[in-house]
Parts: C-alpha cells; sequence; structure tokens
C-alpha cells in the first residue's frame, strides 16, 4: 500500500490587503531595506539561474530581470504562481514558474547558482528542512541569502516592556495590536540564535547583518510622520547602521549562506557553533551586562516613582530629579549608539579584476 504524505500548505493563501498603502516612515524604509539588501546579497549575475523560494507575486525576481539572470520563482499557492505569472507577461519576462512544498523543492541537486528566500521562511512548516533543500538545489559555491523578521529585536523587546508596564496601570490601554506575537499566518518566532541553529551541514555562513531598529514600536511610527521627511529618514539610517553591526537588535534578519564543495563540508552543527564563537549571532550576555541592565531598571523605576509622587503633591523637587534622571538617560543612549556606530567594523571588500 502506497501512503501519500499530505503536507500543510495553503495552496490558496493571499497577501491582498495584508500591506496598507498608507505606511509609516519606519515600515516603508524597512520594507525598502529588506529588498534591497536581499536582491543585494544575492549578486545575480548574466546567465545565472537564481530561484525565488517564496516568490509570492514575482517583485523581487522581476527587479532582478535586467541583470541577464535566468529568473525562476516557486511557491507554495496557486492563486500567488498566478499573480506572478501575470506580472511576468506583463513586463515580457519568461515565466518558470512552480507550485509545491518548500520542504520538497522539485529540482535536482545542483540547479541553481543562487537561491532566494525573502519573508517566507517563517512561512514554512518545517524551516530547518527547506533551508536544506535550498542548500540541496544550489550549486557548489553557490550562496542561499534568506531574510525573515527578528521576533527578539529590540523594538519587540520594547513593545513587550510596554505592555508589562501597563498592566501597572488600570486607566492605561494596552498595546494593540501585539506586534511582537507571531502573527496568524506565521508557523515560527524567528531569531538569530534560531536561524543561525537551522544552517544545514555542507554549508557555511557568509554573512549575517541585521536591519533597522523600532518598527512599530508603540508613537513611533508617528513621531517620524510629525518629523520633516529628510529627519526622519536621516534618523532611519543612523540606527538602520547599529542593527547592521548588532544584528539581534535589528528588526529583520539577512543571512546568506555558500554550499561548499563536497571536500569542504563541515559537520553537523559545525557552522552554527562557529558562529556563535565569532560573536555573529546571539551575542552572549556577562553578568556585567546583567547588572547594568538591573541597574538601569531600578533606576527608571525609581524616577518614574519620584515623578508620579511630585505630580500628585506638587512637588516641584520631585519632579525635577527624574526629569534629570531622563535627560542623562537619553545622552547616555546616545553615547552609547554613537559608539556603537564608531566602532562597527566594516567587512573588507574583494578585489575585482582590472582591465
Amino acid at each position: 500500500m502506497t501512503v501519500t504524505r499530505v503536507e500543510p500548505v495553503d495552496r490558496t493563501w493571499d497577501d491582498e490587503g495584508l500591506i496598507s498603502d498608507d505606511l509609516p516612515p519606519d515600515s516603508e524604509y524597512l520594507f525598502a531595506r529588506m529588498t534591497e539588501e536581499t536582491l543585494a546579497a544575492v549578486e545575480a549575475g548574466p546567465g545565472e539561474k537564481v530561484l525565488d523560494v517564496g516568490c509570492g507575486r514575482g517583485l523581487d525576481l522581476l527587479r532582478l530581470s535586467g541583470r541577464g539572470a535566468m529568473l525562476f520563482g516557486f511557491d507554495g499557492s496557486q492563486v500567488m504562481i498566478g499573480l506572478s505569472a501575470g506580472n511576468f507577461k506583463a513586463r515580457g519576462v519568461a515565466p518558470r514558474l512552480a507550485c509545491g512544498s518548500a520542504e520538497r523543492l522539485p529540482f535536482a541537486d545542483a540547479s541553481f547558482d543562487k537561491v532566494v528566500c525573502k519573508g517566507a521562511i517563517d512561512h514554512f512548516y518545517d524551516p530547518r528542512l527547506a533551508l536544506e533543500e535550498m542548500v540541496r538545489v544550489v550549486k557548489p559555491g553557490g550562496r542561499v541569502v534568506v531574510s525573515v523578521a527578528n521576533f527578539d529585536s529590540l523594538g519587540f523587546r520594547l513593545g513587550k516592556a510596554f505592555d508589562r508596564i501597563r498592566r501597572w496601570f488600570p486607566g492605561w490601554p494596552p498595546v494593540r495590536p501585539r506586534y511582537y506575537e507571531k502573527p496568524r499566518d506565521h508557523v515560527y518566532e524567528f531569531n538569530p540564535g534560531f536561524l543561525t541553529g537551522l544552517v544545514p551541514p555542507g554549508s557555511r555562513v557568509d554573512r549575517l547583518i541585521g536591519l533597522s531598529m523600532f518598527w512599530y514600536v508603540p508613537r513611533w511610527g508617528r513621531l517620524l510622520r510629525a518629523l520633516p521627511r529628510g529627519l526622519a529618514f536621516g534618523l532611519l539610517r543612523w540606527l538602520d547602521k547599529a542593527a547592521h553591526a548588532r544584528p539581534s537588535l535589528g528588526d529583520v534578519l539577512v543571512l546568506r549562506l555558500e554550499r561548499l564543495p563536497e571536500a569542504e563540508a563541515s559537520p553537523p552543527g559545525k557552522e552554527a557553533t562557529e558562529l556563535g564563537k565569532s560573536g555573529m549571532g546571539v551575542p552572549t550576555m556577562s553578568k556585567y551586562s546583567r547588572v547594568q541592565g538591573l541597574a538601569l531598571c531600578l533606576g527608571t523605576f525609581f524616577a518614574a516613582f519620584l515623578f508620579l509622587v511630585g505630580v500628585f503633591t506638587k512637588n516641584w523637587w520631585a519632579l525635577a530629579i527624574p526629569v534629570g534622571v531622563g535627560f542623562l538617560w537619553l545622552l547616555g543612549l546616545g553615547f552609547w549608539i554613537g559608539w556603537t556606530l564608531l566602532t562597527i567594523q566594516v567587512e573588507p571588500q574583494p578585489e575585482t579584476g582590472k582591465d
């Protein structure tokens, strides 16, 4: 008797109405940077075969269409494949599309030069198997680029902290929606440790960076809207550099893998272990860092307590102390961000051949 495996793939999934047309500056910046950095990491060249796993409407592939590469799209939804085919034909690009499960890609080993998966791997029911499949179908020396939301970002941590603080004050409404929680159409919550832990044997991490900071933090988008556009995007670019240096703080993670030749393939788990030792994954927190965090929390709580005492008793000295503490806290935060930017280690770019 033959048993047919039924995989939990939604063939009717549609992204219609998923993203609003009126985006706040932080969302506009993040989505543009995610696309820009992901496609830049692919480095598609003339004649190369590029596969987009979770291609959706095929818009990212179309952005690569002017580079002379052969483009292939793959998605689990028949609806999205149909939309992608329409977009390809409208641009005069030959549609090479397939529908199925990312955990069982219908391609032979070493079929592609590059594989990209942007914002889709957290929808897959088995991301480890899906990433193994992406590495399998790429040629030795080829690249696999994955970008995904970081649910352990600084912005998400702040959202959780705001919600905890609001519970202490019954009159304050909770954060709605709880943007730091996994959406219904996602299967997994990713963070740097989880993502690098999925690195398959026979591949190595070539690059891991973070993008943007404070996405969707309450009032952040409203504040950016109130600022002049140039100033708002200048601030976002500044924070983006900090996230680039510290991926664990970024709103989005961009991972690039290289498939190794068979002779150089490493044992399972070795890449993730070496990544953790190199400091590219989730940074380990020292006891000194925990003491600093505790001191900041206690100091902030004490300043807030004094501020409330000053409000109710109309004691201006009690009000002045937390205001002064808050000012010093902002100065310290600014110094920390500035120091982070000054100490960013820039990867040397490979030299190109000269005529």
